[in-house]
């Protein structure tokens, strides 16, 4: 069985992240092998994971430019994320990648136990709703000022994550409201500045 061909089946995304930290063998590992890791649930465990990591200070920025891929991967309807060859080749630290696993999976297990297949819907449309959902709150983490302020957004892509991850409609329903109202209030504050 390749690398790729994992099986993950019925398997909570929280236990899908701790394996993933568990195979994670030597002092670094790049990009490219944690997204192979990951298969096809890769879209909905990367946004999961940067969104969790864009609550920390210091991290919203970076986690907006990395949202910024499989979000628009989405949206053209891609089966799995990718990243560009100067991204994929990057290595992180294991203890690096280990220690985000472990701040993401705690919010993951409590989202898991209200999560879970309801209100089917299409799931090629539901993936590209998804991305430009995605982008959107990239871009808000982007343009967030201060520290703390991207918590909202990085709260919004989890919940987002995990419901497209378990096809829960009635979640998807909810982050779709909530990330509309936030960014309608983002856009408010900016036009209120503004004047």
């Amino acid at each position: 069985m390749g690398e790729r061909d994992l099986p993950t089946e019925g398997e909570p995304t929280s236990a899908r992240l701790l394996r993933l930290s568990v195979e994670a063998s030597g002092d670094t590992v790049d990009l490219d092998w944690v997204v192979g890791r990951l298969g096809e649930r890769s879209f909905g465990l990367i946004i999961a994971l940067l969104g969790a990591l864009s609550q920390l200070p210091g991290v919203s920025v970076l986690a907006g430019i990395l949202l910024l891929f499989p979000g628009v991967q989405m949206m053209l309807g891609r089966d799995r994320a990718s990243f560009p060859a100067f991204l994929g080749r990057r290595r992180i630290t294991v203890a690096n990648l280990r220690r985000m696993v472990t701040t993401a999976t705690p919010w993951l297990v409590r989202l898991e136990r209200q999560v879970r297949p309801r209100w089917p819907t299409p799931f090629a449309l539901t993936r590209r709703v998804t991305g430009l959902l995605v982008v959107v709150l990239a871009l808000l983490l982007l343009a967030a000022p201060f520290p703390f302020i991207g918590v909202p957004f990085g709260a919004a892509l989890v919940v987002l994550a995990v419901g497209y991850l378990e096809r829960d409609g009635i979640v998807f329903a909810m982050s779709l409201a909530v990330t509309a109202t936030i960014a309608a209030g983002a856009f408010w504050l900016v036009l209120a500045q503004a004047r």
